[in-house]
């Protein structure tokens, strides 16, 4: 038992660490040959646009791996306790690294966003949550159910890189992209959240440690609490605010520009232009 959960942990540090050295070349990839020349003379915004790029990388690869997870193994949503392929934990160790890179590049970045010391809190939240997948093996299910909600994630981020790149919350094209947005909004981030309150009661007694099932229970209640929100803010800031205002005053979640993401997606690219 001993040697098998070394090697969990093992491959756990392997995946996540392939996966942070991934994502911190790609960031390095973007700032060198991908920002709009508009963004360049500004070193928050330019921060900013990476940040965000790298968060839809991140969220459209997550987001198709928890959909190949739910049609070539069903039973990881039949059991999200005890239900387990080595697509699905892989998937969970791509987005664990991915938090640890943006932890990073959230401290490193402190400077230039005021927030970014409480998305650092959220993170450790999320990477917590995570760490009792990547290093145990169960909850294999939980996680990569809750991944679906990247596939919400992937239009959130491509809104705000939108309204970033033409500067402007007025196109025809950002118009069409809010009502996308909306669409998955409910389809993928509350149907999963929903779906993982209904599956944790149903498989209750499956949990092998009542601490971690609590812990774990805790969390999505917070996920559900912040996507409440987030669609507040969302709905504000595309439905209600002005156009004039909706890109010199950004929204905010909790006083701060929103820039996080469990996966997190969870309010990172809320608003921000």
């Amino acid at each position: 038992m001993v040697d098998s959960l070394s090697n969990t942990v093992l491959w756990g540090i392997l995946y996540s660490s392939i996966s942070f050295s991934s994502f911190y070349t790609l960031n390095w990839i973007i700032y060198l040959y991908y920002v709009p020349d508009h963004l360049k003379a500004n070193a928050t915004k330019q921060w900013r646009w990476n940040n965000y790029a790298v968060s839809f990388v991140h969220s459209t690869l997550s987001g198709i791996l928890a959909l190949v997870c739910l049609v070539l193994y069903p039973e990881l949503f039949r059991n999200i306790i005890t239900g387990y392929s080595e697509l699905g934990y892989f998937a969970c160790c791509v987005s664990y690294g991915y938090f640890w890179y943006d932890t990073f590049d959230l401290v490193r970045n402190r400077d230039k966003d005021k927030g970014n010391s409480e998305l650092v809190v959220h993170h450790g939240f999320a990477l917590t949550s995570a760490s009792l997948v990547v290093f145990t093996k169960t909850f294999v299910g939980f996680g990569a159910t809750s991944l679906l909600i990247e596939l919400h994630s992937c239009t959130l981020h491509m809104r705000v890189l939108l309204k970033m790149y033409q500067n402007s919350a007025t196109s025809i094209s950002y118009f069409i992209l809010k009502f996308i947005n909306m669409g998955t909004f409910f389809i993928f981030r509350f149907a999963a959240i929903f779906y993982l309150v209904y599956a944790l009661f149903r498989d209750r007694y499956s949990a092998p440690v009542l601490g971690i099932y609590i812990f774990m229970s805790l969390a999505l209640s917070a996920i559900l609490f912040l996507s409440c929100l987030l669609l507040l803010r969302v709905v504000r800031s595309d439905f209600i605010t002005k156009r004039a205002d909706s890109v010199k005053a950004p929204d905010v979640l909790f006083g701060i520009t929103p820039l996080t993401g469990v996966s997190n997606g969870l309010v990172k690219g809320a608003t921000h232009g």
